[in-house]
This record gives structure tokens, C-alpha cells and sequence, in this order.
């Protein structure tokens, strides 16, 4: 009888444990659950009936934000098509297009607060946990695609972690932690207007989407671009293929979005990014950088900012220059086709820029982002050895005396440069760019350098109060009415003027595009290159 008991006893304990057991793990699922959100909508799809110019709805497409215009002038020289919606409304040859927007309203906005985004899941939870002991409630999303390849399943997904949402970015603002942080908005109410198109003899007004097909390149009369470091702007006419979507912006103006397939969209990258005239091998390298960069990009913008495409055209994405009529630049991109980099079976989150001035800088000293492919080291791959650059005396010394680089040839004018500026100037950039009004500048100390030498905070001191600028990009906005080409500086004052001497021309993270042409002058291949600026990656061919 007391046998019986006691394996009664014992049975019930295990059972009793098995319970807590399957009981907690569904608690963790739950609260998993509860943290991560759904994914966001789909954009909206557009298929074209079969026509003999357009592409195979087997290629991967991509969308690009041409920017946002007043009112637009389009000129057709061919056989063109133009959309209702989904509807074919009018065909036509050789003919300019005006479109306008009437009656408009912009979007109104949600605000969040973002702590970044990671690669893996347990990343995300580690920072919205970090994110809760602030006494915030954190959320994660999933963000990116996952491609169908020949060799199985290729993902660019990553973790958003954010909180919100807030009616005003001051409200995101002051709810949120001291952390690391940017904001971002979701549209809660969508734009909306009538658009209104002229051609020939016609008028024709709709609030649906305008989509414009047409056999030849269609040209964009009034496009612009801005030069984010000189603040200038160039006014010239945009040729481009695919679909030309017209639709109310956000912002209550005309959005123009060029969808076309992705291999067209690399070669207009092509042209835009580095000039033609490098080797070869630094254009293929440049082709496979692109693609990867853009196949990580799909569908986030939509995600993040409610915007209806997946990259811009100028630098915040990378340079578009539209429609490639170079049958050199094809050949370039034709061979190779398919190919990005990868790393443990991803999409890897890819940067790269102009000049490095002879040193590289790691993601976490830059963007916050801990990725194992990007260190700082030396634009060398014959010098293994680096000494970091983290006091000021070792950058005067790096700037002042370069060493060998892949990136210091004649060609490259930003390998070492210098600006003047007054305090004066500083104390209304100051006030324009941050807000504050601290009056005459009298003293800028750069109080902290990542190991690549470049400016991670810096101090300016005014007769009315002082200010701590944190980051690469906010540092180089502060320092100059426009942007400074690199933080890898150091600051000289002569009176009531401030000398800054720098290397390099952009934020130093991944491929170095002057140094990618120094390396294949020397004999190196595309494969070798790539290699070299994204260490631990893998090259592979998706179609």
C-alpha cells in the first residue's frame, strides 16, 4: 500500500513538472508574440497586359523614388501607354505630357521611435529588453524579403525594434530612452488628390494612379538632383525605361516612381556611382555591390516610412542615373548576372563609398551596427597590420604623412582635402541645423574617435553656451553650410577661423570605390575585391 502511494506521489510530481514546463514555454511564445508585430501590407500590384517591350514577370523588379515635383513634364518619343489604375486610357506617339495636382492633401502621420534594426531575432529581443529597462515598451517587426533561388532560400529580412505609436515627432521624441535612436513615420491617413494630365488636344483628370509605359526611353523634362555636399542643384533632362507611376506624395505634391527590372535599374547605378573610365573589374565589383544593395532594400522603405517604393535616386540609396545606352556598362553587369554577396545564408547589409583616405571604418563605429564583415583596418591588402587611430596625434600624423593606400591615386582629389571656415558661419549653421543658439563659436574639440580615426563626438563651444554633436553624419552636417566629405579630421584655429584638414570622401564603411579601382589596377579581380571589403562573405549566383 505505501509502495503504491509513494509511485502515486512520484507520477503526480512529474506530471505536475511537465505542466510548469509546457505551461512556461507557452508563456514565453505568448510574450514572444505579443512583441513581435505583424507584417506590414503588401504594396499595391500593377501587371501589365503582355506587351513586346516590357519584361518577363519572372525578373525581379524594382521600384525607385524619382522624387517629388510641383508639377511634371514628361516627353514620349515613341508608341506609349498610358494607365488608369489598371485600365488602358489613352495610346499615342511622340508627344509631351503635363501633369498637374489639384485639390491635394498630404498624408497625416504616426511617429515611432527606432532602436535600430538587427539580423537575428534574439538581437531584436536583447535590444527591446534593453529598450523596457527604461521603462519603455519595445516592439519588434520583421522587415525585408525572402527570394526563391536555384540554391534554396535567400532572406534580406531583419528586425526592426521600435516603440509607438506618437501623434507629433516631439512626443516620440520625449518618450523616448536615452538610447541610440532615430524616428520614422507611418502614414495613418494616405494622400490624395486629382491629377490632372495634358497631352496634344486632351485633358483628362482622375484620382486614381497614373502609370506610363512607352517603347522607347521616356524622358523627364524638369528632373533634379540635388548635390548633398555642395547644395547645389543640377536641372536636366532624365531619360529612363519600365513604368512611370505618377500618384499624390505624402507631402501633398506629385510622387514620380520608376519601376523597372532590376538589372536594367544595376546599369543605371553603374553609370551614377564611379565613372567609366575605371578598370573593369572595379566596375564588376561596383555591379555586385549594387545588386546586393538593392535586393537588401526591397520593401523596407514601405515598411519604415510608408513610402511606395523600394530605393531613392541619389545618394541616401545609391546613385540612379537612368537609362544605360552604353553597350560597355550592359556587358558589365550582364557578366555578372545574378550574383550579390551573402553571409551565413543572407543578404548582407552592404555599404560602400567613395574614398576611405586610407582607412576603414568597422559598422559598429558608424551606423551602431555590429556586423562581423566590416572592421576598421587599413585600404591596404598588402599590410595586414593596423594601429588604431584613436588619439588626435596619430590622425594629424595619419592625415599629414599617408601611407600606401588602394585609394591614393591622382585621380582621387578627396584622398586628402582642406576647408576654412569662420565662426561666424559656425554659429549659423549651429543654429540652423541643431536648434540652438550658443552665439560666436570660440572652441571645437573632437572629444572621442573610433578606431578609424574618425570623429565620433565633438564639442563647439559658443559665448552663449556650448553643444556635444554625436555621429559621422551629424558631425560632417554641423561642420559645414552643406555636408564635410569625411569625419576623419582634425581642427586647426587661426583667429576667429577653423582649419579642418581631412581624408577621404564618405563614411568609410564597406568597399571603397577608389580603392577598389587601385586594386584592380594592380591586377586584382572583381572576386579578389570584393573579398578584400567584405571579408567572411560568399559570392553567389541567385539567377
Amino acid at each position: 500500500m505505501r509502495g503504491n502511494l509513494e509511485k502515486g506521489l512520484a507520477s503526480l510530481r512529474r506530471n505536475s513538472l511537465l505542466f510548469l514546463l509546457v505551461a512556461g514555454l507557452s508563456l514565453l511564445n505568448c510574450m514572444k508574440r505579443q512583441a513581435v508585430a505583424p507584417k506590414p501590407e503588401k504594396p499595391e500590384e500593377f501587371h501589365l497586359p503582355p506587351l513586346p517591350f516590357t519584361w518577363s514577370p519572372k525578373e525581379i523588379s524594382i521600384r525607385v523614388g524619382l522624387g517629388e515635383f510641383d508639377e511634371l513634364y514628361l516627353f514620349l518619343e515613341d508608341t506609349f501607354f498610358i494607365y488608369e489604375g489598371d485600365n488602358l486610357k489613352f495610346q499615342g506617339t511622340q508627344s509631351p505630357l503635363k501633369v498637374t495636382i489639384i485639390r491635394s492633401k498630404p498624408a497625416q502621420y504616426n511617429y515611432y521611435v527606432s532602436y535600430g534594426d538587427f539580423e537575428s531575432m534574439s538581437e531584436a529581443l536583447d535590444k527591446a529588453r534593453e529598450v523596457s529597462d527604461f521603462g519603455r515598451k519595445a516592439r519588434v517587426m520583421e522587415i525585408g524579403k525572402t527570394f526563391r533561388t536555384k540554391k534554396g532560400d535567400i532572406s534580406s529580412t531583419s528586425y526592426l525594434v521600435y516603440q509607438g505609436p506618437y501623434p507629433s515627432q516631439s512626443e516620440a521624441l520625449s518618450n523616448s530612452t536615452t538610447l541610440r535612436k532615430t524616428i520614422f513615420k507611418e502614414v495613418k491617413v494616405k494622400p490624395s488628390g486629382t491629377l490632372k494630365l495634358s497631352f496634344g488636344d486632351k485633358t483628362f483628370e482622375t484620382n486614381s494612379i497614373l502609370r506610363i509605359v512607352s517603347k522607347s526611353p521616356m524622358k523627364v523634362m524638369n528632373f533634379q538632383k540635388k548635390d548633398h555636399y555642395s547644395g547645389g542643384k543640377s536641372q536636366k533632362p532624365f531619360n529612363t525605361s519600365g513604368i512611370l507611376e505618377v500618384r499624390p506624395s505624402n507631402n501633398g505634391k506629385l510622387l514620380l516612381v520608376n519601376e523597372l527590372p532590376l538589372e536594367t535599374y544595376i546599369e543605371g547605378v553603374l553609370k551614377g556611382e564611379v565613372p567609366l573610365s575605371f578598370p573593369q573589374e572595379a566596375l564588376k565589383a561596383q555591379a555586385v555591390a549594387a545588386r546586393t544593395n538593392a535586393l537588401s532594400s526591397l520593401n523596407k522603405k514601405l515598411s519604415i516610412y510608408s513610402e511606395p517604393y523600394d530605393v531613392t535616386a541619389d545618394i541616401f540609396t545609391q546613385n540612379f542615373e537612368g537609362f544605360n545606352d552604353s553597350p560597355y556598362l550592359k556587358s558589365i553587369v550582364e557578366a555578372t548576372k545574378g550574383e550579390i554577396l551573402t553571409y551565413d545564408g543572407k543578404i548582407i547589409t552592404i555599404f560602400y563609398f567613395s574614398s576611405c583616405g586610407g582607412a576603414l571604418a568597422s559598422s559598429q563605429e558608424i551606423f551602431g551596427k555590429n556586423l562581423p564583415y566590416y572592421t576598421s583596418r587599413t585600404d591596404n591588402p598588402g599590410r595586414s597590420v593596423y594601429n588604431s587611430l584613436f588619439s588626435e596625434s596619430s590622425v594629424r600624423n595619419f592625415i599629414d604623412n599617408p601611407a600606401q593606400a588602394s585609394c591614393g591615386n591622382s585621380g582621387n582629389r578627396y584622398f586628402r582635402w582642406e576647408r576654412t571656415t569662420n565662426a561666424y558661419q559656425l554659429s549659423e549653421i549651429v543654429r540652423k541645423k541643431l536648434g540652438k543658439d550658443i552665439g560666436l563659436v570660440r572652441n571645437l574639440k573632437i572629444t572621442k574617435r573610433g578606431p578609424s580615426g574618425r570623429a565620433q563626438v565633438l564639442y563647439i563651444e559658443g559665448e552663449r553656451g556650448s553643444v556635444f554633436v554625436e555621429g559621422d553624419f551629424e558631425i560632417r552636417r554641423v561642420l559645414d553650410a552643406n555636408m564635410l566629405p569625411s569625419s576623419l579630421i582634425y581642427i586647426n584655429s587661426a583667429g576667429d577661423s577653423f582649419i579642418i584638414r581631412g581624408a577621404g570622401f564618405g563614411h568609410g564603411v564597406g568597399m571603397c570605390q577608389f580603392g577598389a579601382a587601385g586594386m584592380a589596377t594592380k591586377g586584382k579581380n572583381y572576386k579578389e575585391i570584393l573579398n578584400f571589403y567584405y571579408p567572411g562573405t560568399k559570392i553567389e549566383k541567385i539567377y
